[in-house]
């Protein structure tokens, strides 16, 4: 310290007031990790993203290697106060404008704080028929589906088609296990692997190409299990409307729902493992 003294007051003397203070701040900023990009790759103190800036990654950066960013984002976050609160309303995170909405009180779901890595989740109860309305309904002719959550039953639809009689896309739980299908017109599919556990969170994962394959997942701490897939002959026709129930009341959900991701195209697998590690991140699943 004494040396390093010594030096300053040498430059201080010598050249001056702002010599020195140039000299300090050259020095500190010598000290700082700086970024260095290299084969597409941002690193800062050892700390790799793939194909994203230094900034923090979200699912709206899935457009990094092939895909398309967010068609619809819910976050139990974004709802604001979560102290036992009936949710009317839960914006879209995504900017798309489809904010899912319930103006019925007995059928809107409630929010509960510190549900999940002290994050927040909105809690769905079948009995009462609970669900969210989504505005301007997209058809997902082809899809990848993200949802961090924890079931209470075993046959429930997180997301559904529409009251009217058209084959929007339906992702739901039967004997506990990811299914698919075009509401009305007939199933798509359902994992082969071993049902979700009730009464415990997960992170699943789903992928379907319109009239010709599907695939489900799950993600446990760093590692990716497929619950399987298979081919499949079903498009789609209809909107994905609900959220927690299929065409108005059928097969309601009982569960938190912490957040659910839903993109209009099949994402790269560079890019559900991003997603993959943002909610393992967050939610710790």
């Amino acid at each position: 310290m004494t040396k390093i003294m010594k030096v300053l007051f040498s430059i201080l003397r010598t050249f001056g007031m702002a010599v020195m203070v140039a000299f300090l701040a050259v020095a500190i900023t010598g000290f700082q990790p700086q970024p260095q990009v290299t084969g597409g790759k941002a690193t800062l103190g050892g700390n790799t993203r793939i194909g994203a800036s230094l900034a923090q990654w979200t699912p709206a950066s899935a457009t990094t290697s092939g895909g398309q960013s967010t068609t619809m984002w819910f976050k139990a976050d974004s709802i604001g106060t979560c102290s036992t609160t009936a949710v009317s309303s839960w914006a879209d995170s995504s900017g798309n404008g489809h904010t899912a909405t319930q103006g019925t009180g007995g059928n809107q779901p409630v929010c509960h704080a510190s549900q999940i890595n002290s994050l927040p989740a909105v809690y769905f109860t079948s009995s009462s028929n609970q669900y969210l309305i989504i505005a301007s309904p997209p058809t997902l002719s082809n899809a990848t589906i993200f949802v961090a959550f924890q079931s209470y039953y075993s046959d429930e639809t997180i997301l559904g088609g529409p009251t009217t009689p058209t084959g929007g896309l339906q992702y739901y739980l039967s004997s506990q296990k990811q299914c698919m299908q075009g509401s009305y017109d007939g199933s798509i599919g359902c994992g082969t692997g071993t049902g979700l556990d009730q009464n415990t969170w997960f992170q699943t994962a789903a992928t379907f190409t319109g009239g010709t394959s599907y695939a489900f997942y799950r993600y446990s701490g760093s590692a990716t299990t497929s619950d399987g897939g298979s081919t499949t002959a079903t498009t789609i026709s209809g909107p994905t409307a609900q959220l927690g129930c299929d065409h108005g009341t059928g097969s309601c959900i009982t569960a938190y729902i912490a957040e659910i991701v839903v993109y209009s195209s099949v994402l790269s697998a560079t890019d559900i493992t991003q997603v993959q590690g943002y909610l393992h991140t967050r939610y710790g699943l």
